[in-house]
């Protein structure tokens, strides 16, 4: 009966372990893209985001085309949801409008 409990002791500490795992996984796959300038961008920004701004995702839409998931934000909501449109008219259509960053930070728990 104790060796039943210890191995139910392990093994549910293991299925906690991947639940953790599971949950926190798939965040490593968000390409995520402060679309703001890059002065905005060194004040701060959440982290893993790369900056690539507005004016400069026309010309870096290779960037984007590999990527299995793609997150933009920027201060208020107004560039992202322009950057999403862009991609979204260049075939990149997995893309998602973070808005502005304190709403991007809530979506990504950070």
């Amino acid at each position: 009966m104790i060796k039943d409990m210890k191995f139910l002791k392990v093994f549910t500490t293991m299925i906690f372990a991947l639940m953790l795992f599971s949950c926190s996984a798939p965040k490593s796959d968000i390409f995520i893209v402060d679309v703001r300038t890059p002065q905005e961008f060194s004040e701060g920004s959440l982290k893993g985001a790369v900056n690539i701004p507005l004016a400069e995702i026309s010309g870096k839409l290779n960037e984007f085309k590999d990527k299995k998931e793609i997150f933009v934000f920027c201060r208020s909501g107004g560039r992202s949801s322009a950057a999403t449109e862009l991609l979204k008219e260049n075939g990149i259509t997995n893309v998602k409008d973070g808005g502005g960053i304190e709403n991007a930070r809530k979506i990504l728990n950070q």
